[in-house]
C-alpha cells in the first residue's frame, strides 16, 4: 500500500499534536478518495464556512475571489453572511467548483476555525473500517487509511506504541499474525536480551509495522480497541449532549406547521354503513273453523320464526307493528260437525236473502 503523493508532501505547521493528526487524517482521505469535496461541503456548507471565517475578511476573500470572480476589493467589504450566499449561488449555478472551495481553505485553516469534533464526525461518517473484503477496493483504501491513521498518531504523540500493543493485545497478534512474521519479532526480542537491552512496545510495534497489523487484525478491532478509544481521549467524539443540541437546533430550524385540528382516521370511526331493514315477519293466516254452531272463530297461524337480526342504525319513521300470537290453537273438528256447520251457514244465508 503506498500512500499518495499530496499527502505525503502535506506537512502540518500546527503546534498541537491534536491538531496535525486531525489536518494529516483529512487530507489523507482526500488523497485516497475515502473523502471527496462534496462531502466536505455537505457537513460545512459556504455559509458554515465563512461563519468560522467571520473575523478573517482577508481569507474570506481569497476563496470568494478565486471561486466566484468578485473583485477583492468588494469581497473583502462582504459581511460573513453575505460571503456565505454568494459562495452558495455559485456553487448552485455551476460558477464555482467544490474542489476548489476545499482547496482555498488550507488544511490547516481548517483546523484552526472549524470544530475539531464535526471533523472528526467528517472523517469516519461512512465508518470505513467496517468495509468487506469482498469490496477490494473499498477494503484497500480502508487498510490503507487506518495504516496512515496508526503511524501519524504516533508521529503527532496522539498514541503510544503501548497504546496500540495493548489495545490490540498480544494474545491477538499472536493468534493472527502468520507464524514467520511472529518469529522475526521473538529473534528481535532475544536478540536485545543477549545484548541486555529491552524489548518495547516500540520495538514490536517496529518489527511488524502498521502495514502488517491492517493485514492481518480486523480492522474493526484496531478501531473499537485503539482508534476509539484515543478520539475520546482527546476530545475528538461528540459528547451525547452535543448531538442532542444539534437534534434540537435542527428540529427548531425546521417549519412550523400551524396547530391545524387532527382529523381523525376513518379506520378509527365506525364506518358508515347502509342500514339493513329487519326482516318482514309472516303475515298472520286467517282460518276458518267450526267449533259452534253460528261462531266464525279466528285462528291465527305462528308466524315462522325469524332469523336474528344485527343492530342497525336508528331507522327514521314508525317501527315496524308485529302481530303476537296469542290465540290459542284450534282443536280440530269431526266430519259431524263440518256438516251440522254447513247446513247452519246455508239457513243463515237463505234467510238473509
Amino acid at each position: 500500500m503506498t500512500t499518495d503523493t499530496a499527502a505525503a508532501e502535506f506537512e502540518s505547521r500546527l503546534t498541537e499534536g491534536t491538531a496535525r493528526f486531525i489536518a494529516h487524517m483529512v487530507e489523507h482521505a482526500f488523497a485516497i478518495g475515502r473523502r471527496t469535496s462534496r462531502d466536505f461541503l455537505r457537513h460545512f456548507p459556504p455559509s458554515a464556512i465563512m461563519e468560522a471565517l467571520r473575523d478573517l475578511p482577508s481569507l474570506r476573500a481569497d476563496i470568494l475571489e478565486s471561486t466566484t470572480g468578485l473583485k477583492r476589493k468588494v469581497a473583502l467589504k462582504k459581511s460573513a453572511a453575505s460571503a456565505g450566499e454568494d459562495l452558495q449561488i455559485a456553487l448552485d449555478e455551476g460558477e464555482a467548483v467544490a474542489d476548489d472551495v476545499v482547496r482555498l481553505f488550507r488544511p490547516d485553516d481548517r483546523i484552526r476555525y472549524l470544530p475539531r469534533a464535526k471533523l472528526w464526525s467528517f472523517l469516519v461518517e461512512d465508518e470505513f473500517w467496517k468495509a468487506s473484503k469482498s469490496d477490494k477496493a473499498s477494503y484497500d483504501r480502508a487498510q490503507q487509511h487506518v495504516a496512515f491513521l496508526l503511524d501519524r498518531a504516533l508521529k503527532d504523540q496522539v498514541l503510544s506504541h503501548r497504546d496500540i500493543v495493548e489495545g490490540i493485545s498480544i494474545v491477538k497478534i499472536c493468534q493472527l499474525t502468520p507464524r514467520q512474521e511472529l518469529e522475526v519479532a521473538m529473534s528481535a526480542a532475544i536478540f536485545a536480551g543477549r545484548a541486555g537491552q529491552s524489548f518495547s512496545d516500540h520495538d514490536l510495534y517496529d518489527s511488524l509495522s502498521s502495514a502488517a497489523l491492517v493485514n492481518h487484525i480486523p480492522l474493526a478491532h484496531i478501531w473499537d480497541e485503539v482508534v476509539h478509544p484515543c478520539a475520546v481521549e482527546h476530545g475528538l467524539v461528540e459528547s451525547a449532549s452535543a448531538r442532542v443540541e444539534q437534534s434540537v437546533s435542527e428540529e427548531a430550524a425546521r417549519p412550523v406547521t400551524a396547530n391545524l385540528p387532527i382529523t381523525a382516521n376513518t379506520n378509527d370511526q365506525l364506518a358508515s354503513r347502509p342500514v339493513v331493514a329487519a326482516k318482514p315477519l309472516a303475515v298472520a293466516t286467517v282460518v276458518k273453523r267450526t267449533q259452534l254452531p253460528g261462531v266464525v272463530t279466528v285462528a291465527v297461524k305462528p308466524a315462522a320464526a325469524a332469523a336474528p337480526v344485527a343492530a342497525a342504525a336508528p331507522v327514521v319513521g314508525p317501527a315496524p307493528v308485529t302481530a303476537a300470537a296469542t290465540a290459542r290453537p284450534v282443536e280440530p273438528t269431526t266430519p259431524a260437525e263440518d256438516e251440522a256447520f254447513d247446513v247452519h251457514f246455508d239457513s243463515l244465508t237463505a234467510s238473509k236473502g
